[in-house]
């Protein structure tokens, strides 16, 4: 079982980014540019990025856009993109249990 920490850690990085998403205007962004910014306030986002994606993408909240030739890594390359339904969240119109927003929204 999860501890509450781990729990909280991920709702927070999830939370995150979203935000850094939203404030790109929905401009795609880089993979690694994301984690560069998200590196500050979270050391370990390396190990979260790729699960936290993933979920975000399967909630609908980002848009994964794959390159067209994919590297050996496969998240290398890949851009992603805040959906509406991920600027709702950010802004506070839905509420998701699974993603702490700054500011308690």
């Amino acid at each position: 079982m999860i501890g509450s920490t781990e729990v909280t850690r991920k709702k927070i990085t999830r939370g995150s980014i979203l935000e850094k998403l939203y404030a790109s205007q929905s401009m795609p962004m880089l993979v690694q540019t994301l984690e560069l910014a998200l590196l500050p306030e979270n050391p370990q986002i390396n190990a979260d990025m790729v699960p936290c994606l993933n979920f975000l993408a399967d909630r609908g909240y980002i848009l994964v856009i794959r390159p067209e030739e994919p590297d050996i890594n496969p998240m290398r390359g890949v851009l992603v993109r805040i959906t509406d339904k991920g600027q709702d969240v950010v802004e506070g119109t839905v509420k998701d249990a699974s993603i702490a927003i700054a500011g308690g929204r």
